[in-house]
């Protein structure tokens, strides 16, 4: 009869830490998803352009943080900590990014993110997630988020909704866009379409505010040229 091998692997520090924190966020915060399909044909554009004017690619990721900074701003429950019995409102901006590592993930983070102007802000993430991938960030630009944005189209195809990091109330997933036929005034067109998924914290957001939040979200991602003002 054959018999079966099974290799025991250790888990990595980083992989432990990230185990830990899963599951502590999995299991004591009350996740609810909601999804929106966003028109990506002006987001595309100005990317394309802003990469014609700095003279070098932009992260779509720089884009989206400044695409939910006015939503955050607007609905302070989005960018806050729940303590005990109460809600911390965070003043600051710090948007982590949730990215994709050898060893596991990470979440590279844009500190006072509201004080930077587009074109530094494109600067800054095309220096940090590429150091956060190669493991070669400091602790404090890989912590201190009070919201997340997961680009989960880096991966490629796949849709997928994503874990409250704890400490926070909600993240933000979005996907890639693909070509689908959309109707528009009565007739069939081709839009470059975006899944856009909201996980937020059930305990202080109930879906009426998460809908709200994502409105202006998607306005900003639709209406792009919002974004470099």
């Amino acid at each position: 009869a054959e018999s079966t091998q099974s290799q025991r692997q250790p888990l990595s520090r980083l992989r432990k830490t990230i185990a830990e924190r899963m599951a502590k966020s999995w299991r004591e915060i009350p996740h609810i998803f909601t999804r929106i399909e966003v028109d990506a044909s002006g987001l595309l554009a100005a990317r394309r352009s802003l990469s014609e004017v700095y003279g070098r690619k932009v992260p779509v990721e720089a884009l989206l943080i400044r695409a939910v900074l006015p939503a955050l701003k607007e609905f302070p429950e989005f960018n806050a900590t729940l303590d005990d019995d109460a809600l911390l409102l965070h003043r600051h901006y710090a948007v982590s990014l949730a990215v994709d590592t050898v060893e596991g993930l990470v979440l590279p983070t844009v500190h006072q993110a509201d004080r930077f102007s587009m074109e530094q802000l494109v600067d800054h993430v095309s220096d940090l997630l590429p150091r956060a991938i190669e493991r070669k960030a400091n602790t404090h630009e890989l912590s201190g988020g009070t919201f997340t944005v997961n680009n989960i189209g880096a991966l490629g195809n796949i849709r997928g909704t994503s874990i409250i990091p704890y400490g926070t109330t909600a993240i933000l997933s979005v996907c890639r866009a693909s070509e689908k036929p959309v109707v528009k005034d009565g007739e069939i067109r081709v839009r470059p379409m975006r899944e856009v998924t909201l996980s937020f914290d059930h305990r202080v957001i109930d879906g009426g505010l998460a809908q709200k939040f994502l409105n202006v979200v998607q306005r900003n991602l639709e209406d792009a040229v919002r974004l470099l003002a």
